[in-house]
């Protein structure tokens, strides 16, 4: 019989509604409660915060400094807090907190890596979504890219 779990809800698209998934990879059913069900009935979904982030940094530094193993170059932090995913814990001190507005581009690519077919199913149509308003708003959508300044942001990386 296995306990029950927190897990750690995985930053998505604005535009989400639903298909959303933890961060060690399980789908999360619900809506856009702070505190959903994942696919256990036992387990809980929360989203993390920068206190919590920065708590699992610190014990993934910890882990890499002394108490890990690795499994074919993969560090593995072998302490989460009690009744924490464990998994999820290691994604969230290794990559930290990731937001739509801090780093878009990190949220798109664990998106991109899905590997089920129903979710790079529903990523397509929710980017063909999004081409069709943008066509429809081709104005307004110009206006945004300048007001967010978007494009010399990514020409400065370029």
């Amino acid at each position: 019989m296995s306990t029950a779990k927190t897990r750690l809800l995985r930053a998505g698209p604005p535009w989400r509604n639903g298909m959303d998934r933890t961060r060690c990879g399980r789908r999360v059913a619900g809506g856009n409660a702070p505190h959903w069900r994942a696919e256990t009935p036992r387990s809980s979904v929360t989203e993390p915060d920068e206190a919590m982030a920065a708590r699992a940094a610190a014990d993934w530094r910890a882990a890499a400094a002394s108490k890990l193993y690795r499994r074919q170059d993969i560090v593995v932090v072998q302490d989460a807090p009690d009744g924490t995913c464990k998994p999820c814990w290691q994604n969230l001190g290794c990559y930290g907190l990731k937001t739509w507005r801090t780093d878009p581009l990190e949220v798109l690519r664990i998106d991109l890596a899905v590997a089920d077919q129903q979710g790079r199913i529903e990523l397509g149509k929710e980017l063909i979504a999004l081409a069709d308003l943008v066509a429809a708003h081709r104005k307004e959508f110009c206006e945004l890219m300048e007001s967010e300044a978007v494009l010399a942001a990514l020409g400065a990386t370029a």
